[in-house]
């Protein structure tokens, strides 16, 4: 029996020989005593396209665009305590504000080409934030 266990785990750990990513999240809502809603938690598993974390310092009224990773598959962007940015794509959009709260995660296609992505401060001071790339 012991035998049969083993074998069992080496085909195991063979099946995870490359690397792979996880992204788990959680949403809840609690009054501090019961869960008013609560999501669960939900995880993903896919084969890692990039594996990065980077610190972005945006002067004040400047547009940062990232450049995306080759094979990126996604990306979790934190503003710590951050406020006065915004997530923007395209020059004539006008951005989504991000708020320190809460951070963002975005799936990134394989359609790189049309994908421009980026962060505007426009508040008086820099600002630093940072960027997981999965």
């Amino acid at each position: 029996m012991k035998r049969l266990i083993l074998a069992l785990l080496l085909v195991s750990n063979l099946a995870y020989a490359d690397e792979n990513s996880k992204i788990e999240i959680r949403g809840q809502i609690n009054d501090d005593t019961t869960n008013l809603l609560d999501t669960g938690t939900i995880t993903k598993y896919f084969a890692t396209g990039a594996r990065q974390m980077q610190k972005l310092s945006i002067d004040t009224a400047v547009f940062s665009a990232l450049t995306i990773p080759a094979g990126a598959r996604a990306v979790l962007i934190d503003v710590g305590t951050s406020t006065g940015l915004k997530l923007k794509g395209v020059t004539a959009d006008v951005g989504i504000s991000m708020s320190s709260v809460v951070p963002v995660l975005i799936p990134i296609s394989y359609d790189l080409a049309l994908t421009t992505i980026g962060i505007l401060n426009t508040s008086a001071t820099s600002k630093e934030v940072k960027i997981f790339w999965f």
